[in-house]
């Protein structure tokens, strides 16, 4: 509503109140899949989630577009607040569970056995140096993002036109409509760090391809593989954590994918090209780093 107002500061107020917002609403629901989930199905429940998800913004990009042509700025902001309110009339009917996967036989080999001595003190479970590569690895995931929101639409500008930013950067929400549920249910038979590994080699593929000159190809293997790591990141979270750190784990990866993000736009005060040779420096060390047991 805020937005409605045309009220600079208010505008701004609004976005300091969303992004607070935003960051406890994305660390409840992947909480909340954890908990309605069986550990089999994680991914096969994150998949069918982001695929509603995607669905759901595409839909309403276009939405808001009908209302722009047929009603003023100010209507058009107030009728796609309609769902909105309706999904947060639901939230009240959201209870409060305990993990579905009561026995938590969490595989030794992908959470470093970080409960073995039964530490009361979760910010010891959660910060110590054999969870930094998965820290590194949300703040990797996060360094490519401000690529897909910052450096690469400058560069579909460039070398395709302004008109091609909206066409070649919807592949970034159409792709996991149709790949989500699909990605996250091999996750679930081949495990989320062999999926990781997958989509992060296909990633430096692209980068490299972009590097090279093959933009176009470059562009749509680094879309592909890079919006089907969302998938994996909540299912990741399951397999890292147990009843007592599930939230602080949540948090844990949330806040290495911002931090991912701030480097990124940082960076793009001092550099320009360099940028891409960076995220394939932080690619490569994270998959390094997964593959070690």
């Amino acid at each position: 509503m805020m937005l409605i107002s045309k009220n600079e500061i208010l505008i701004y107020v609004s976005s300091i109140i969303l992004g607070i917002s935003s960051a406890v609403l994305w660390t409840a629901f992947g909480t909340y899949i954890i908990r309605i989930t069986l550990k089999e199905h994680y991914g096969k429940a994150s998949g069918l989630f982001n695929t509603v998800f995607s669905l759901m913004i595409a839909l309403g990009m276009i939405t808001l577009g009908i209302f722009l042509q047929n009603f003023s700025y100010e209507i058009s902001y107030a009728l796609i607040l309609i769902p909105g309110i309706i999904g947060l009339l639901f939230l009240f009917k959201i209870k409060n569970i305990e993990r579905n996967d009561k026995n938590d036989d969490i595989k030794e080999k992908e959470t470093e056995n970080i409960n073995k001595s039964n530490r009361p003190n979760v910010m010891k479970e959660i910060f110590n140096r054999k969870m930094f590569k998965f820290f590194l690895l949300g703040t990797t995931v996060g360094l490519l993002f401000s690529l897909a929101i910052g450096y690469i639409p400058i560069d579909i500008s460039k070398n395709f036109g302004e008109i091609y930013v909206g066409l070649i950067g919807a592949l970034f929400y159409v792709i996991p409509i149709f790949l989500s549920y699909i990605t996250g249910t091999i996750s679930d038979k081949i495990g989320r760090i062999n999926s990781f590994i997958i989509l992060l080699s296909l990633i430096f593929v692209g980068l490299i391809l972009i590097i090279g000159k093959f933009f176009l190809y470059g562009i749509l293997i680094f879309a592909i593989a890079y919006s089907l790591t969302k998938v994996l990141l909540t299912p990741l979270i399951g397999d890292i954590s147990n009843e007592k750190n599930l939230e602080g784990m949540n948090a844990f990866i949330n806040t290495s994918l911002n931090l991912g993000v701030v480097i990124g736009l940082f960076l793009s005060l001092f550099v320009r090209n360099e940028i891409y040779v960076i995220s394939l420096i932080f690619i490569v060390i994270s998959i390094l780093l997964l593959k070690k047991n």
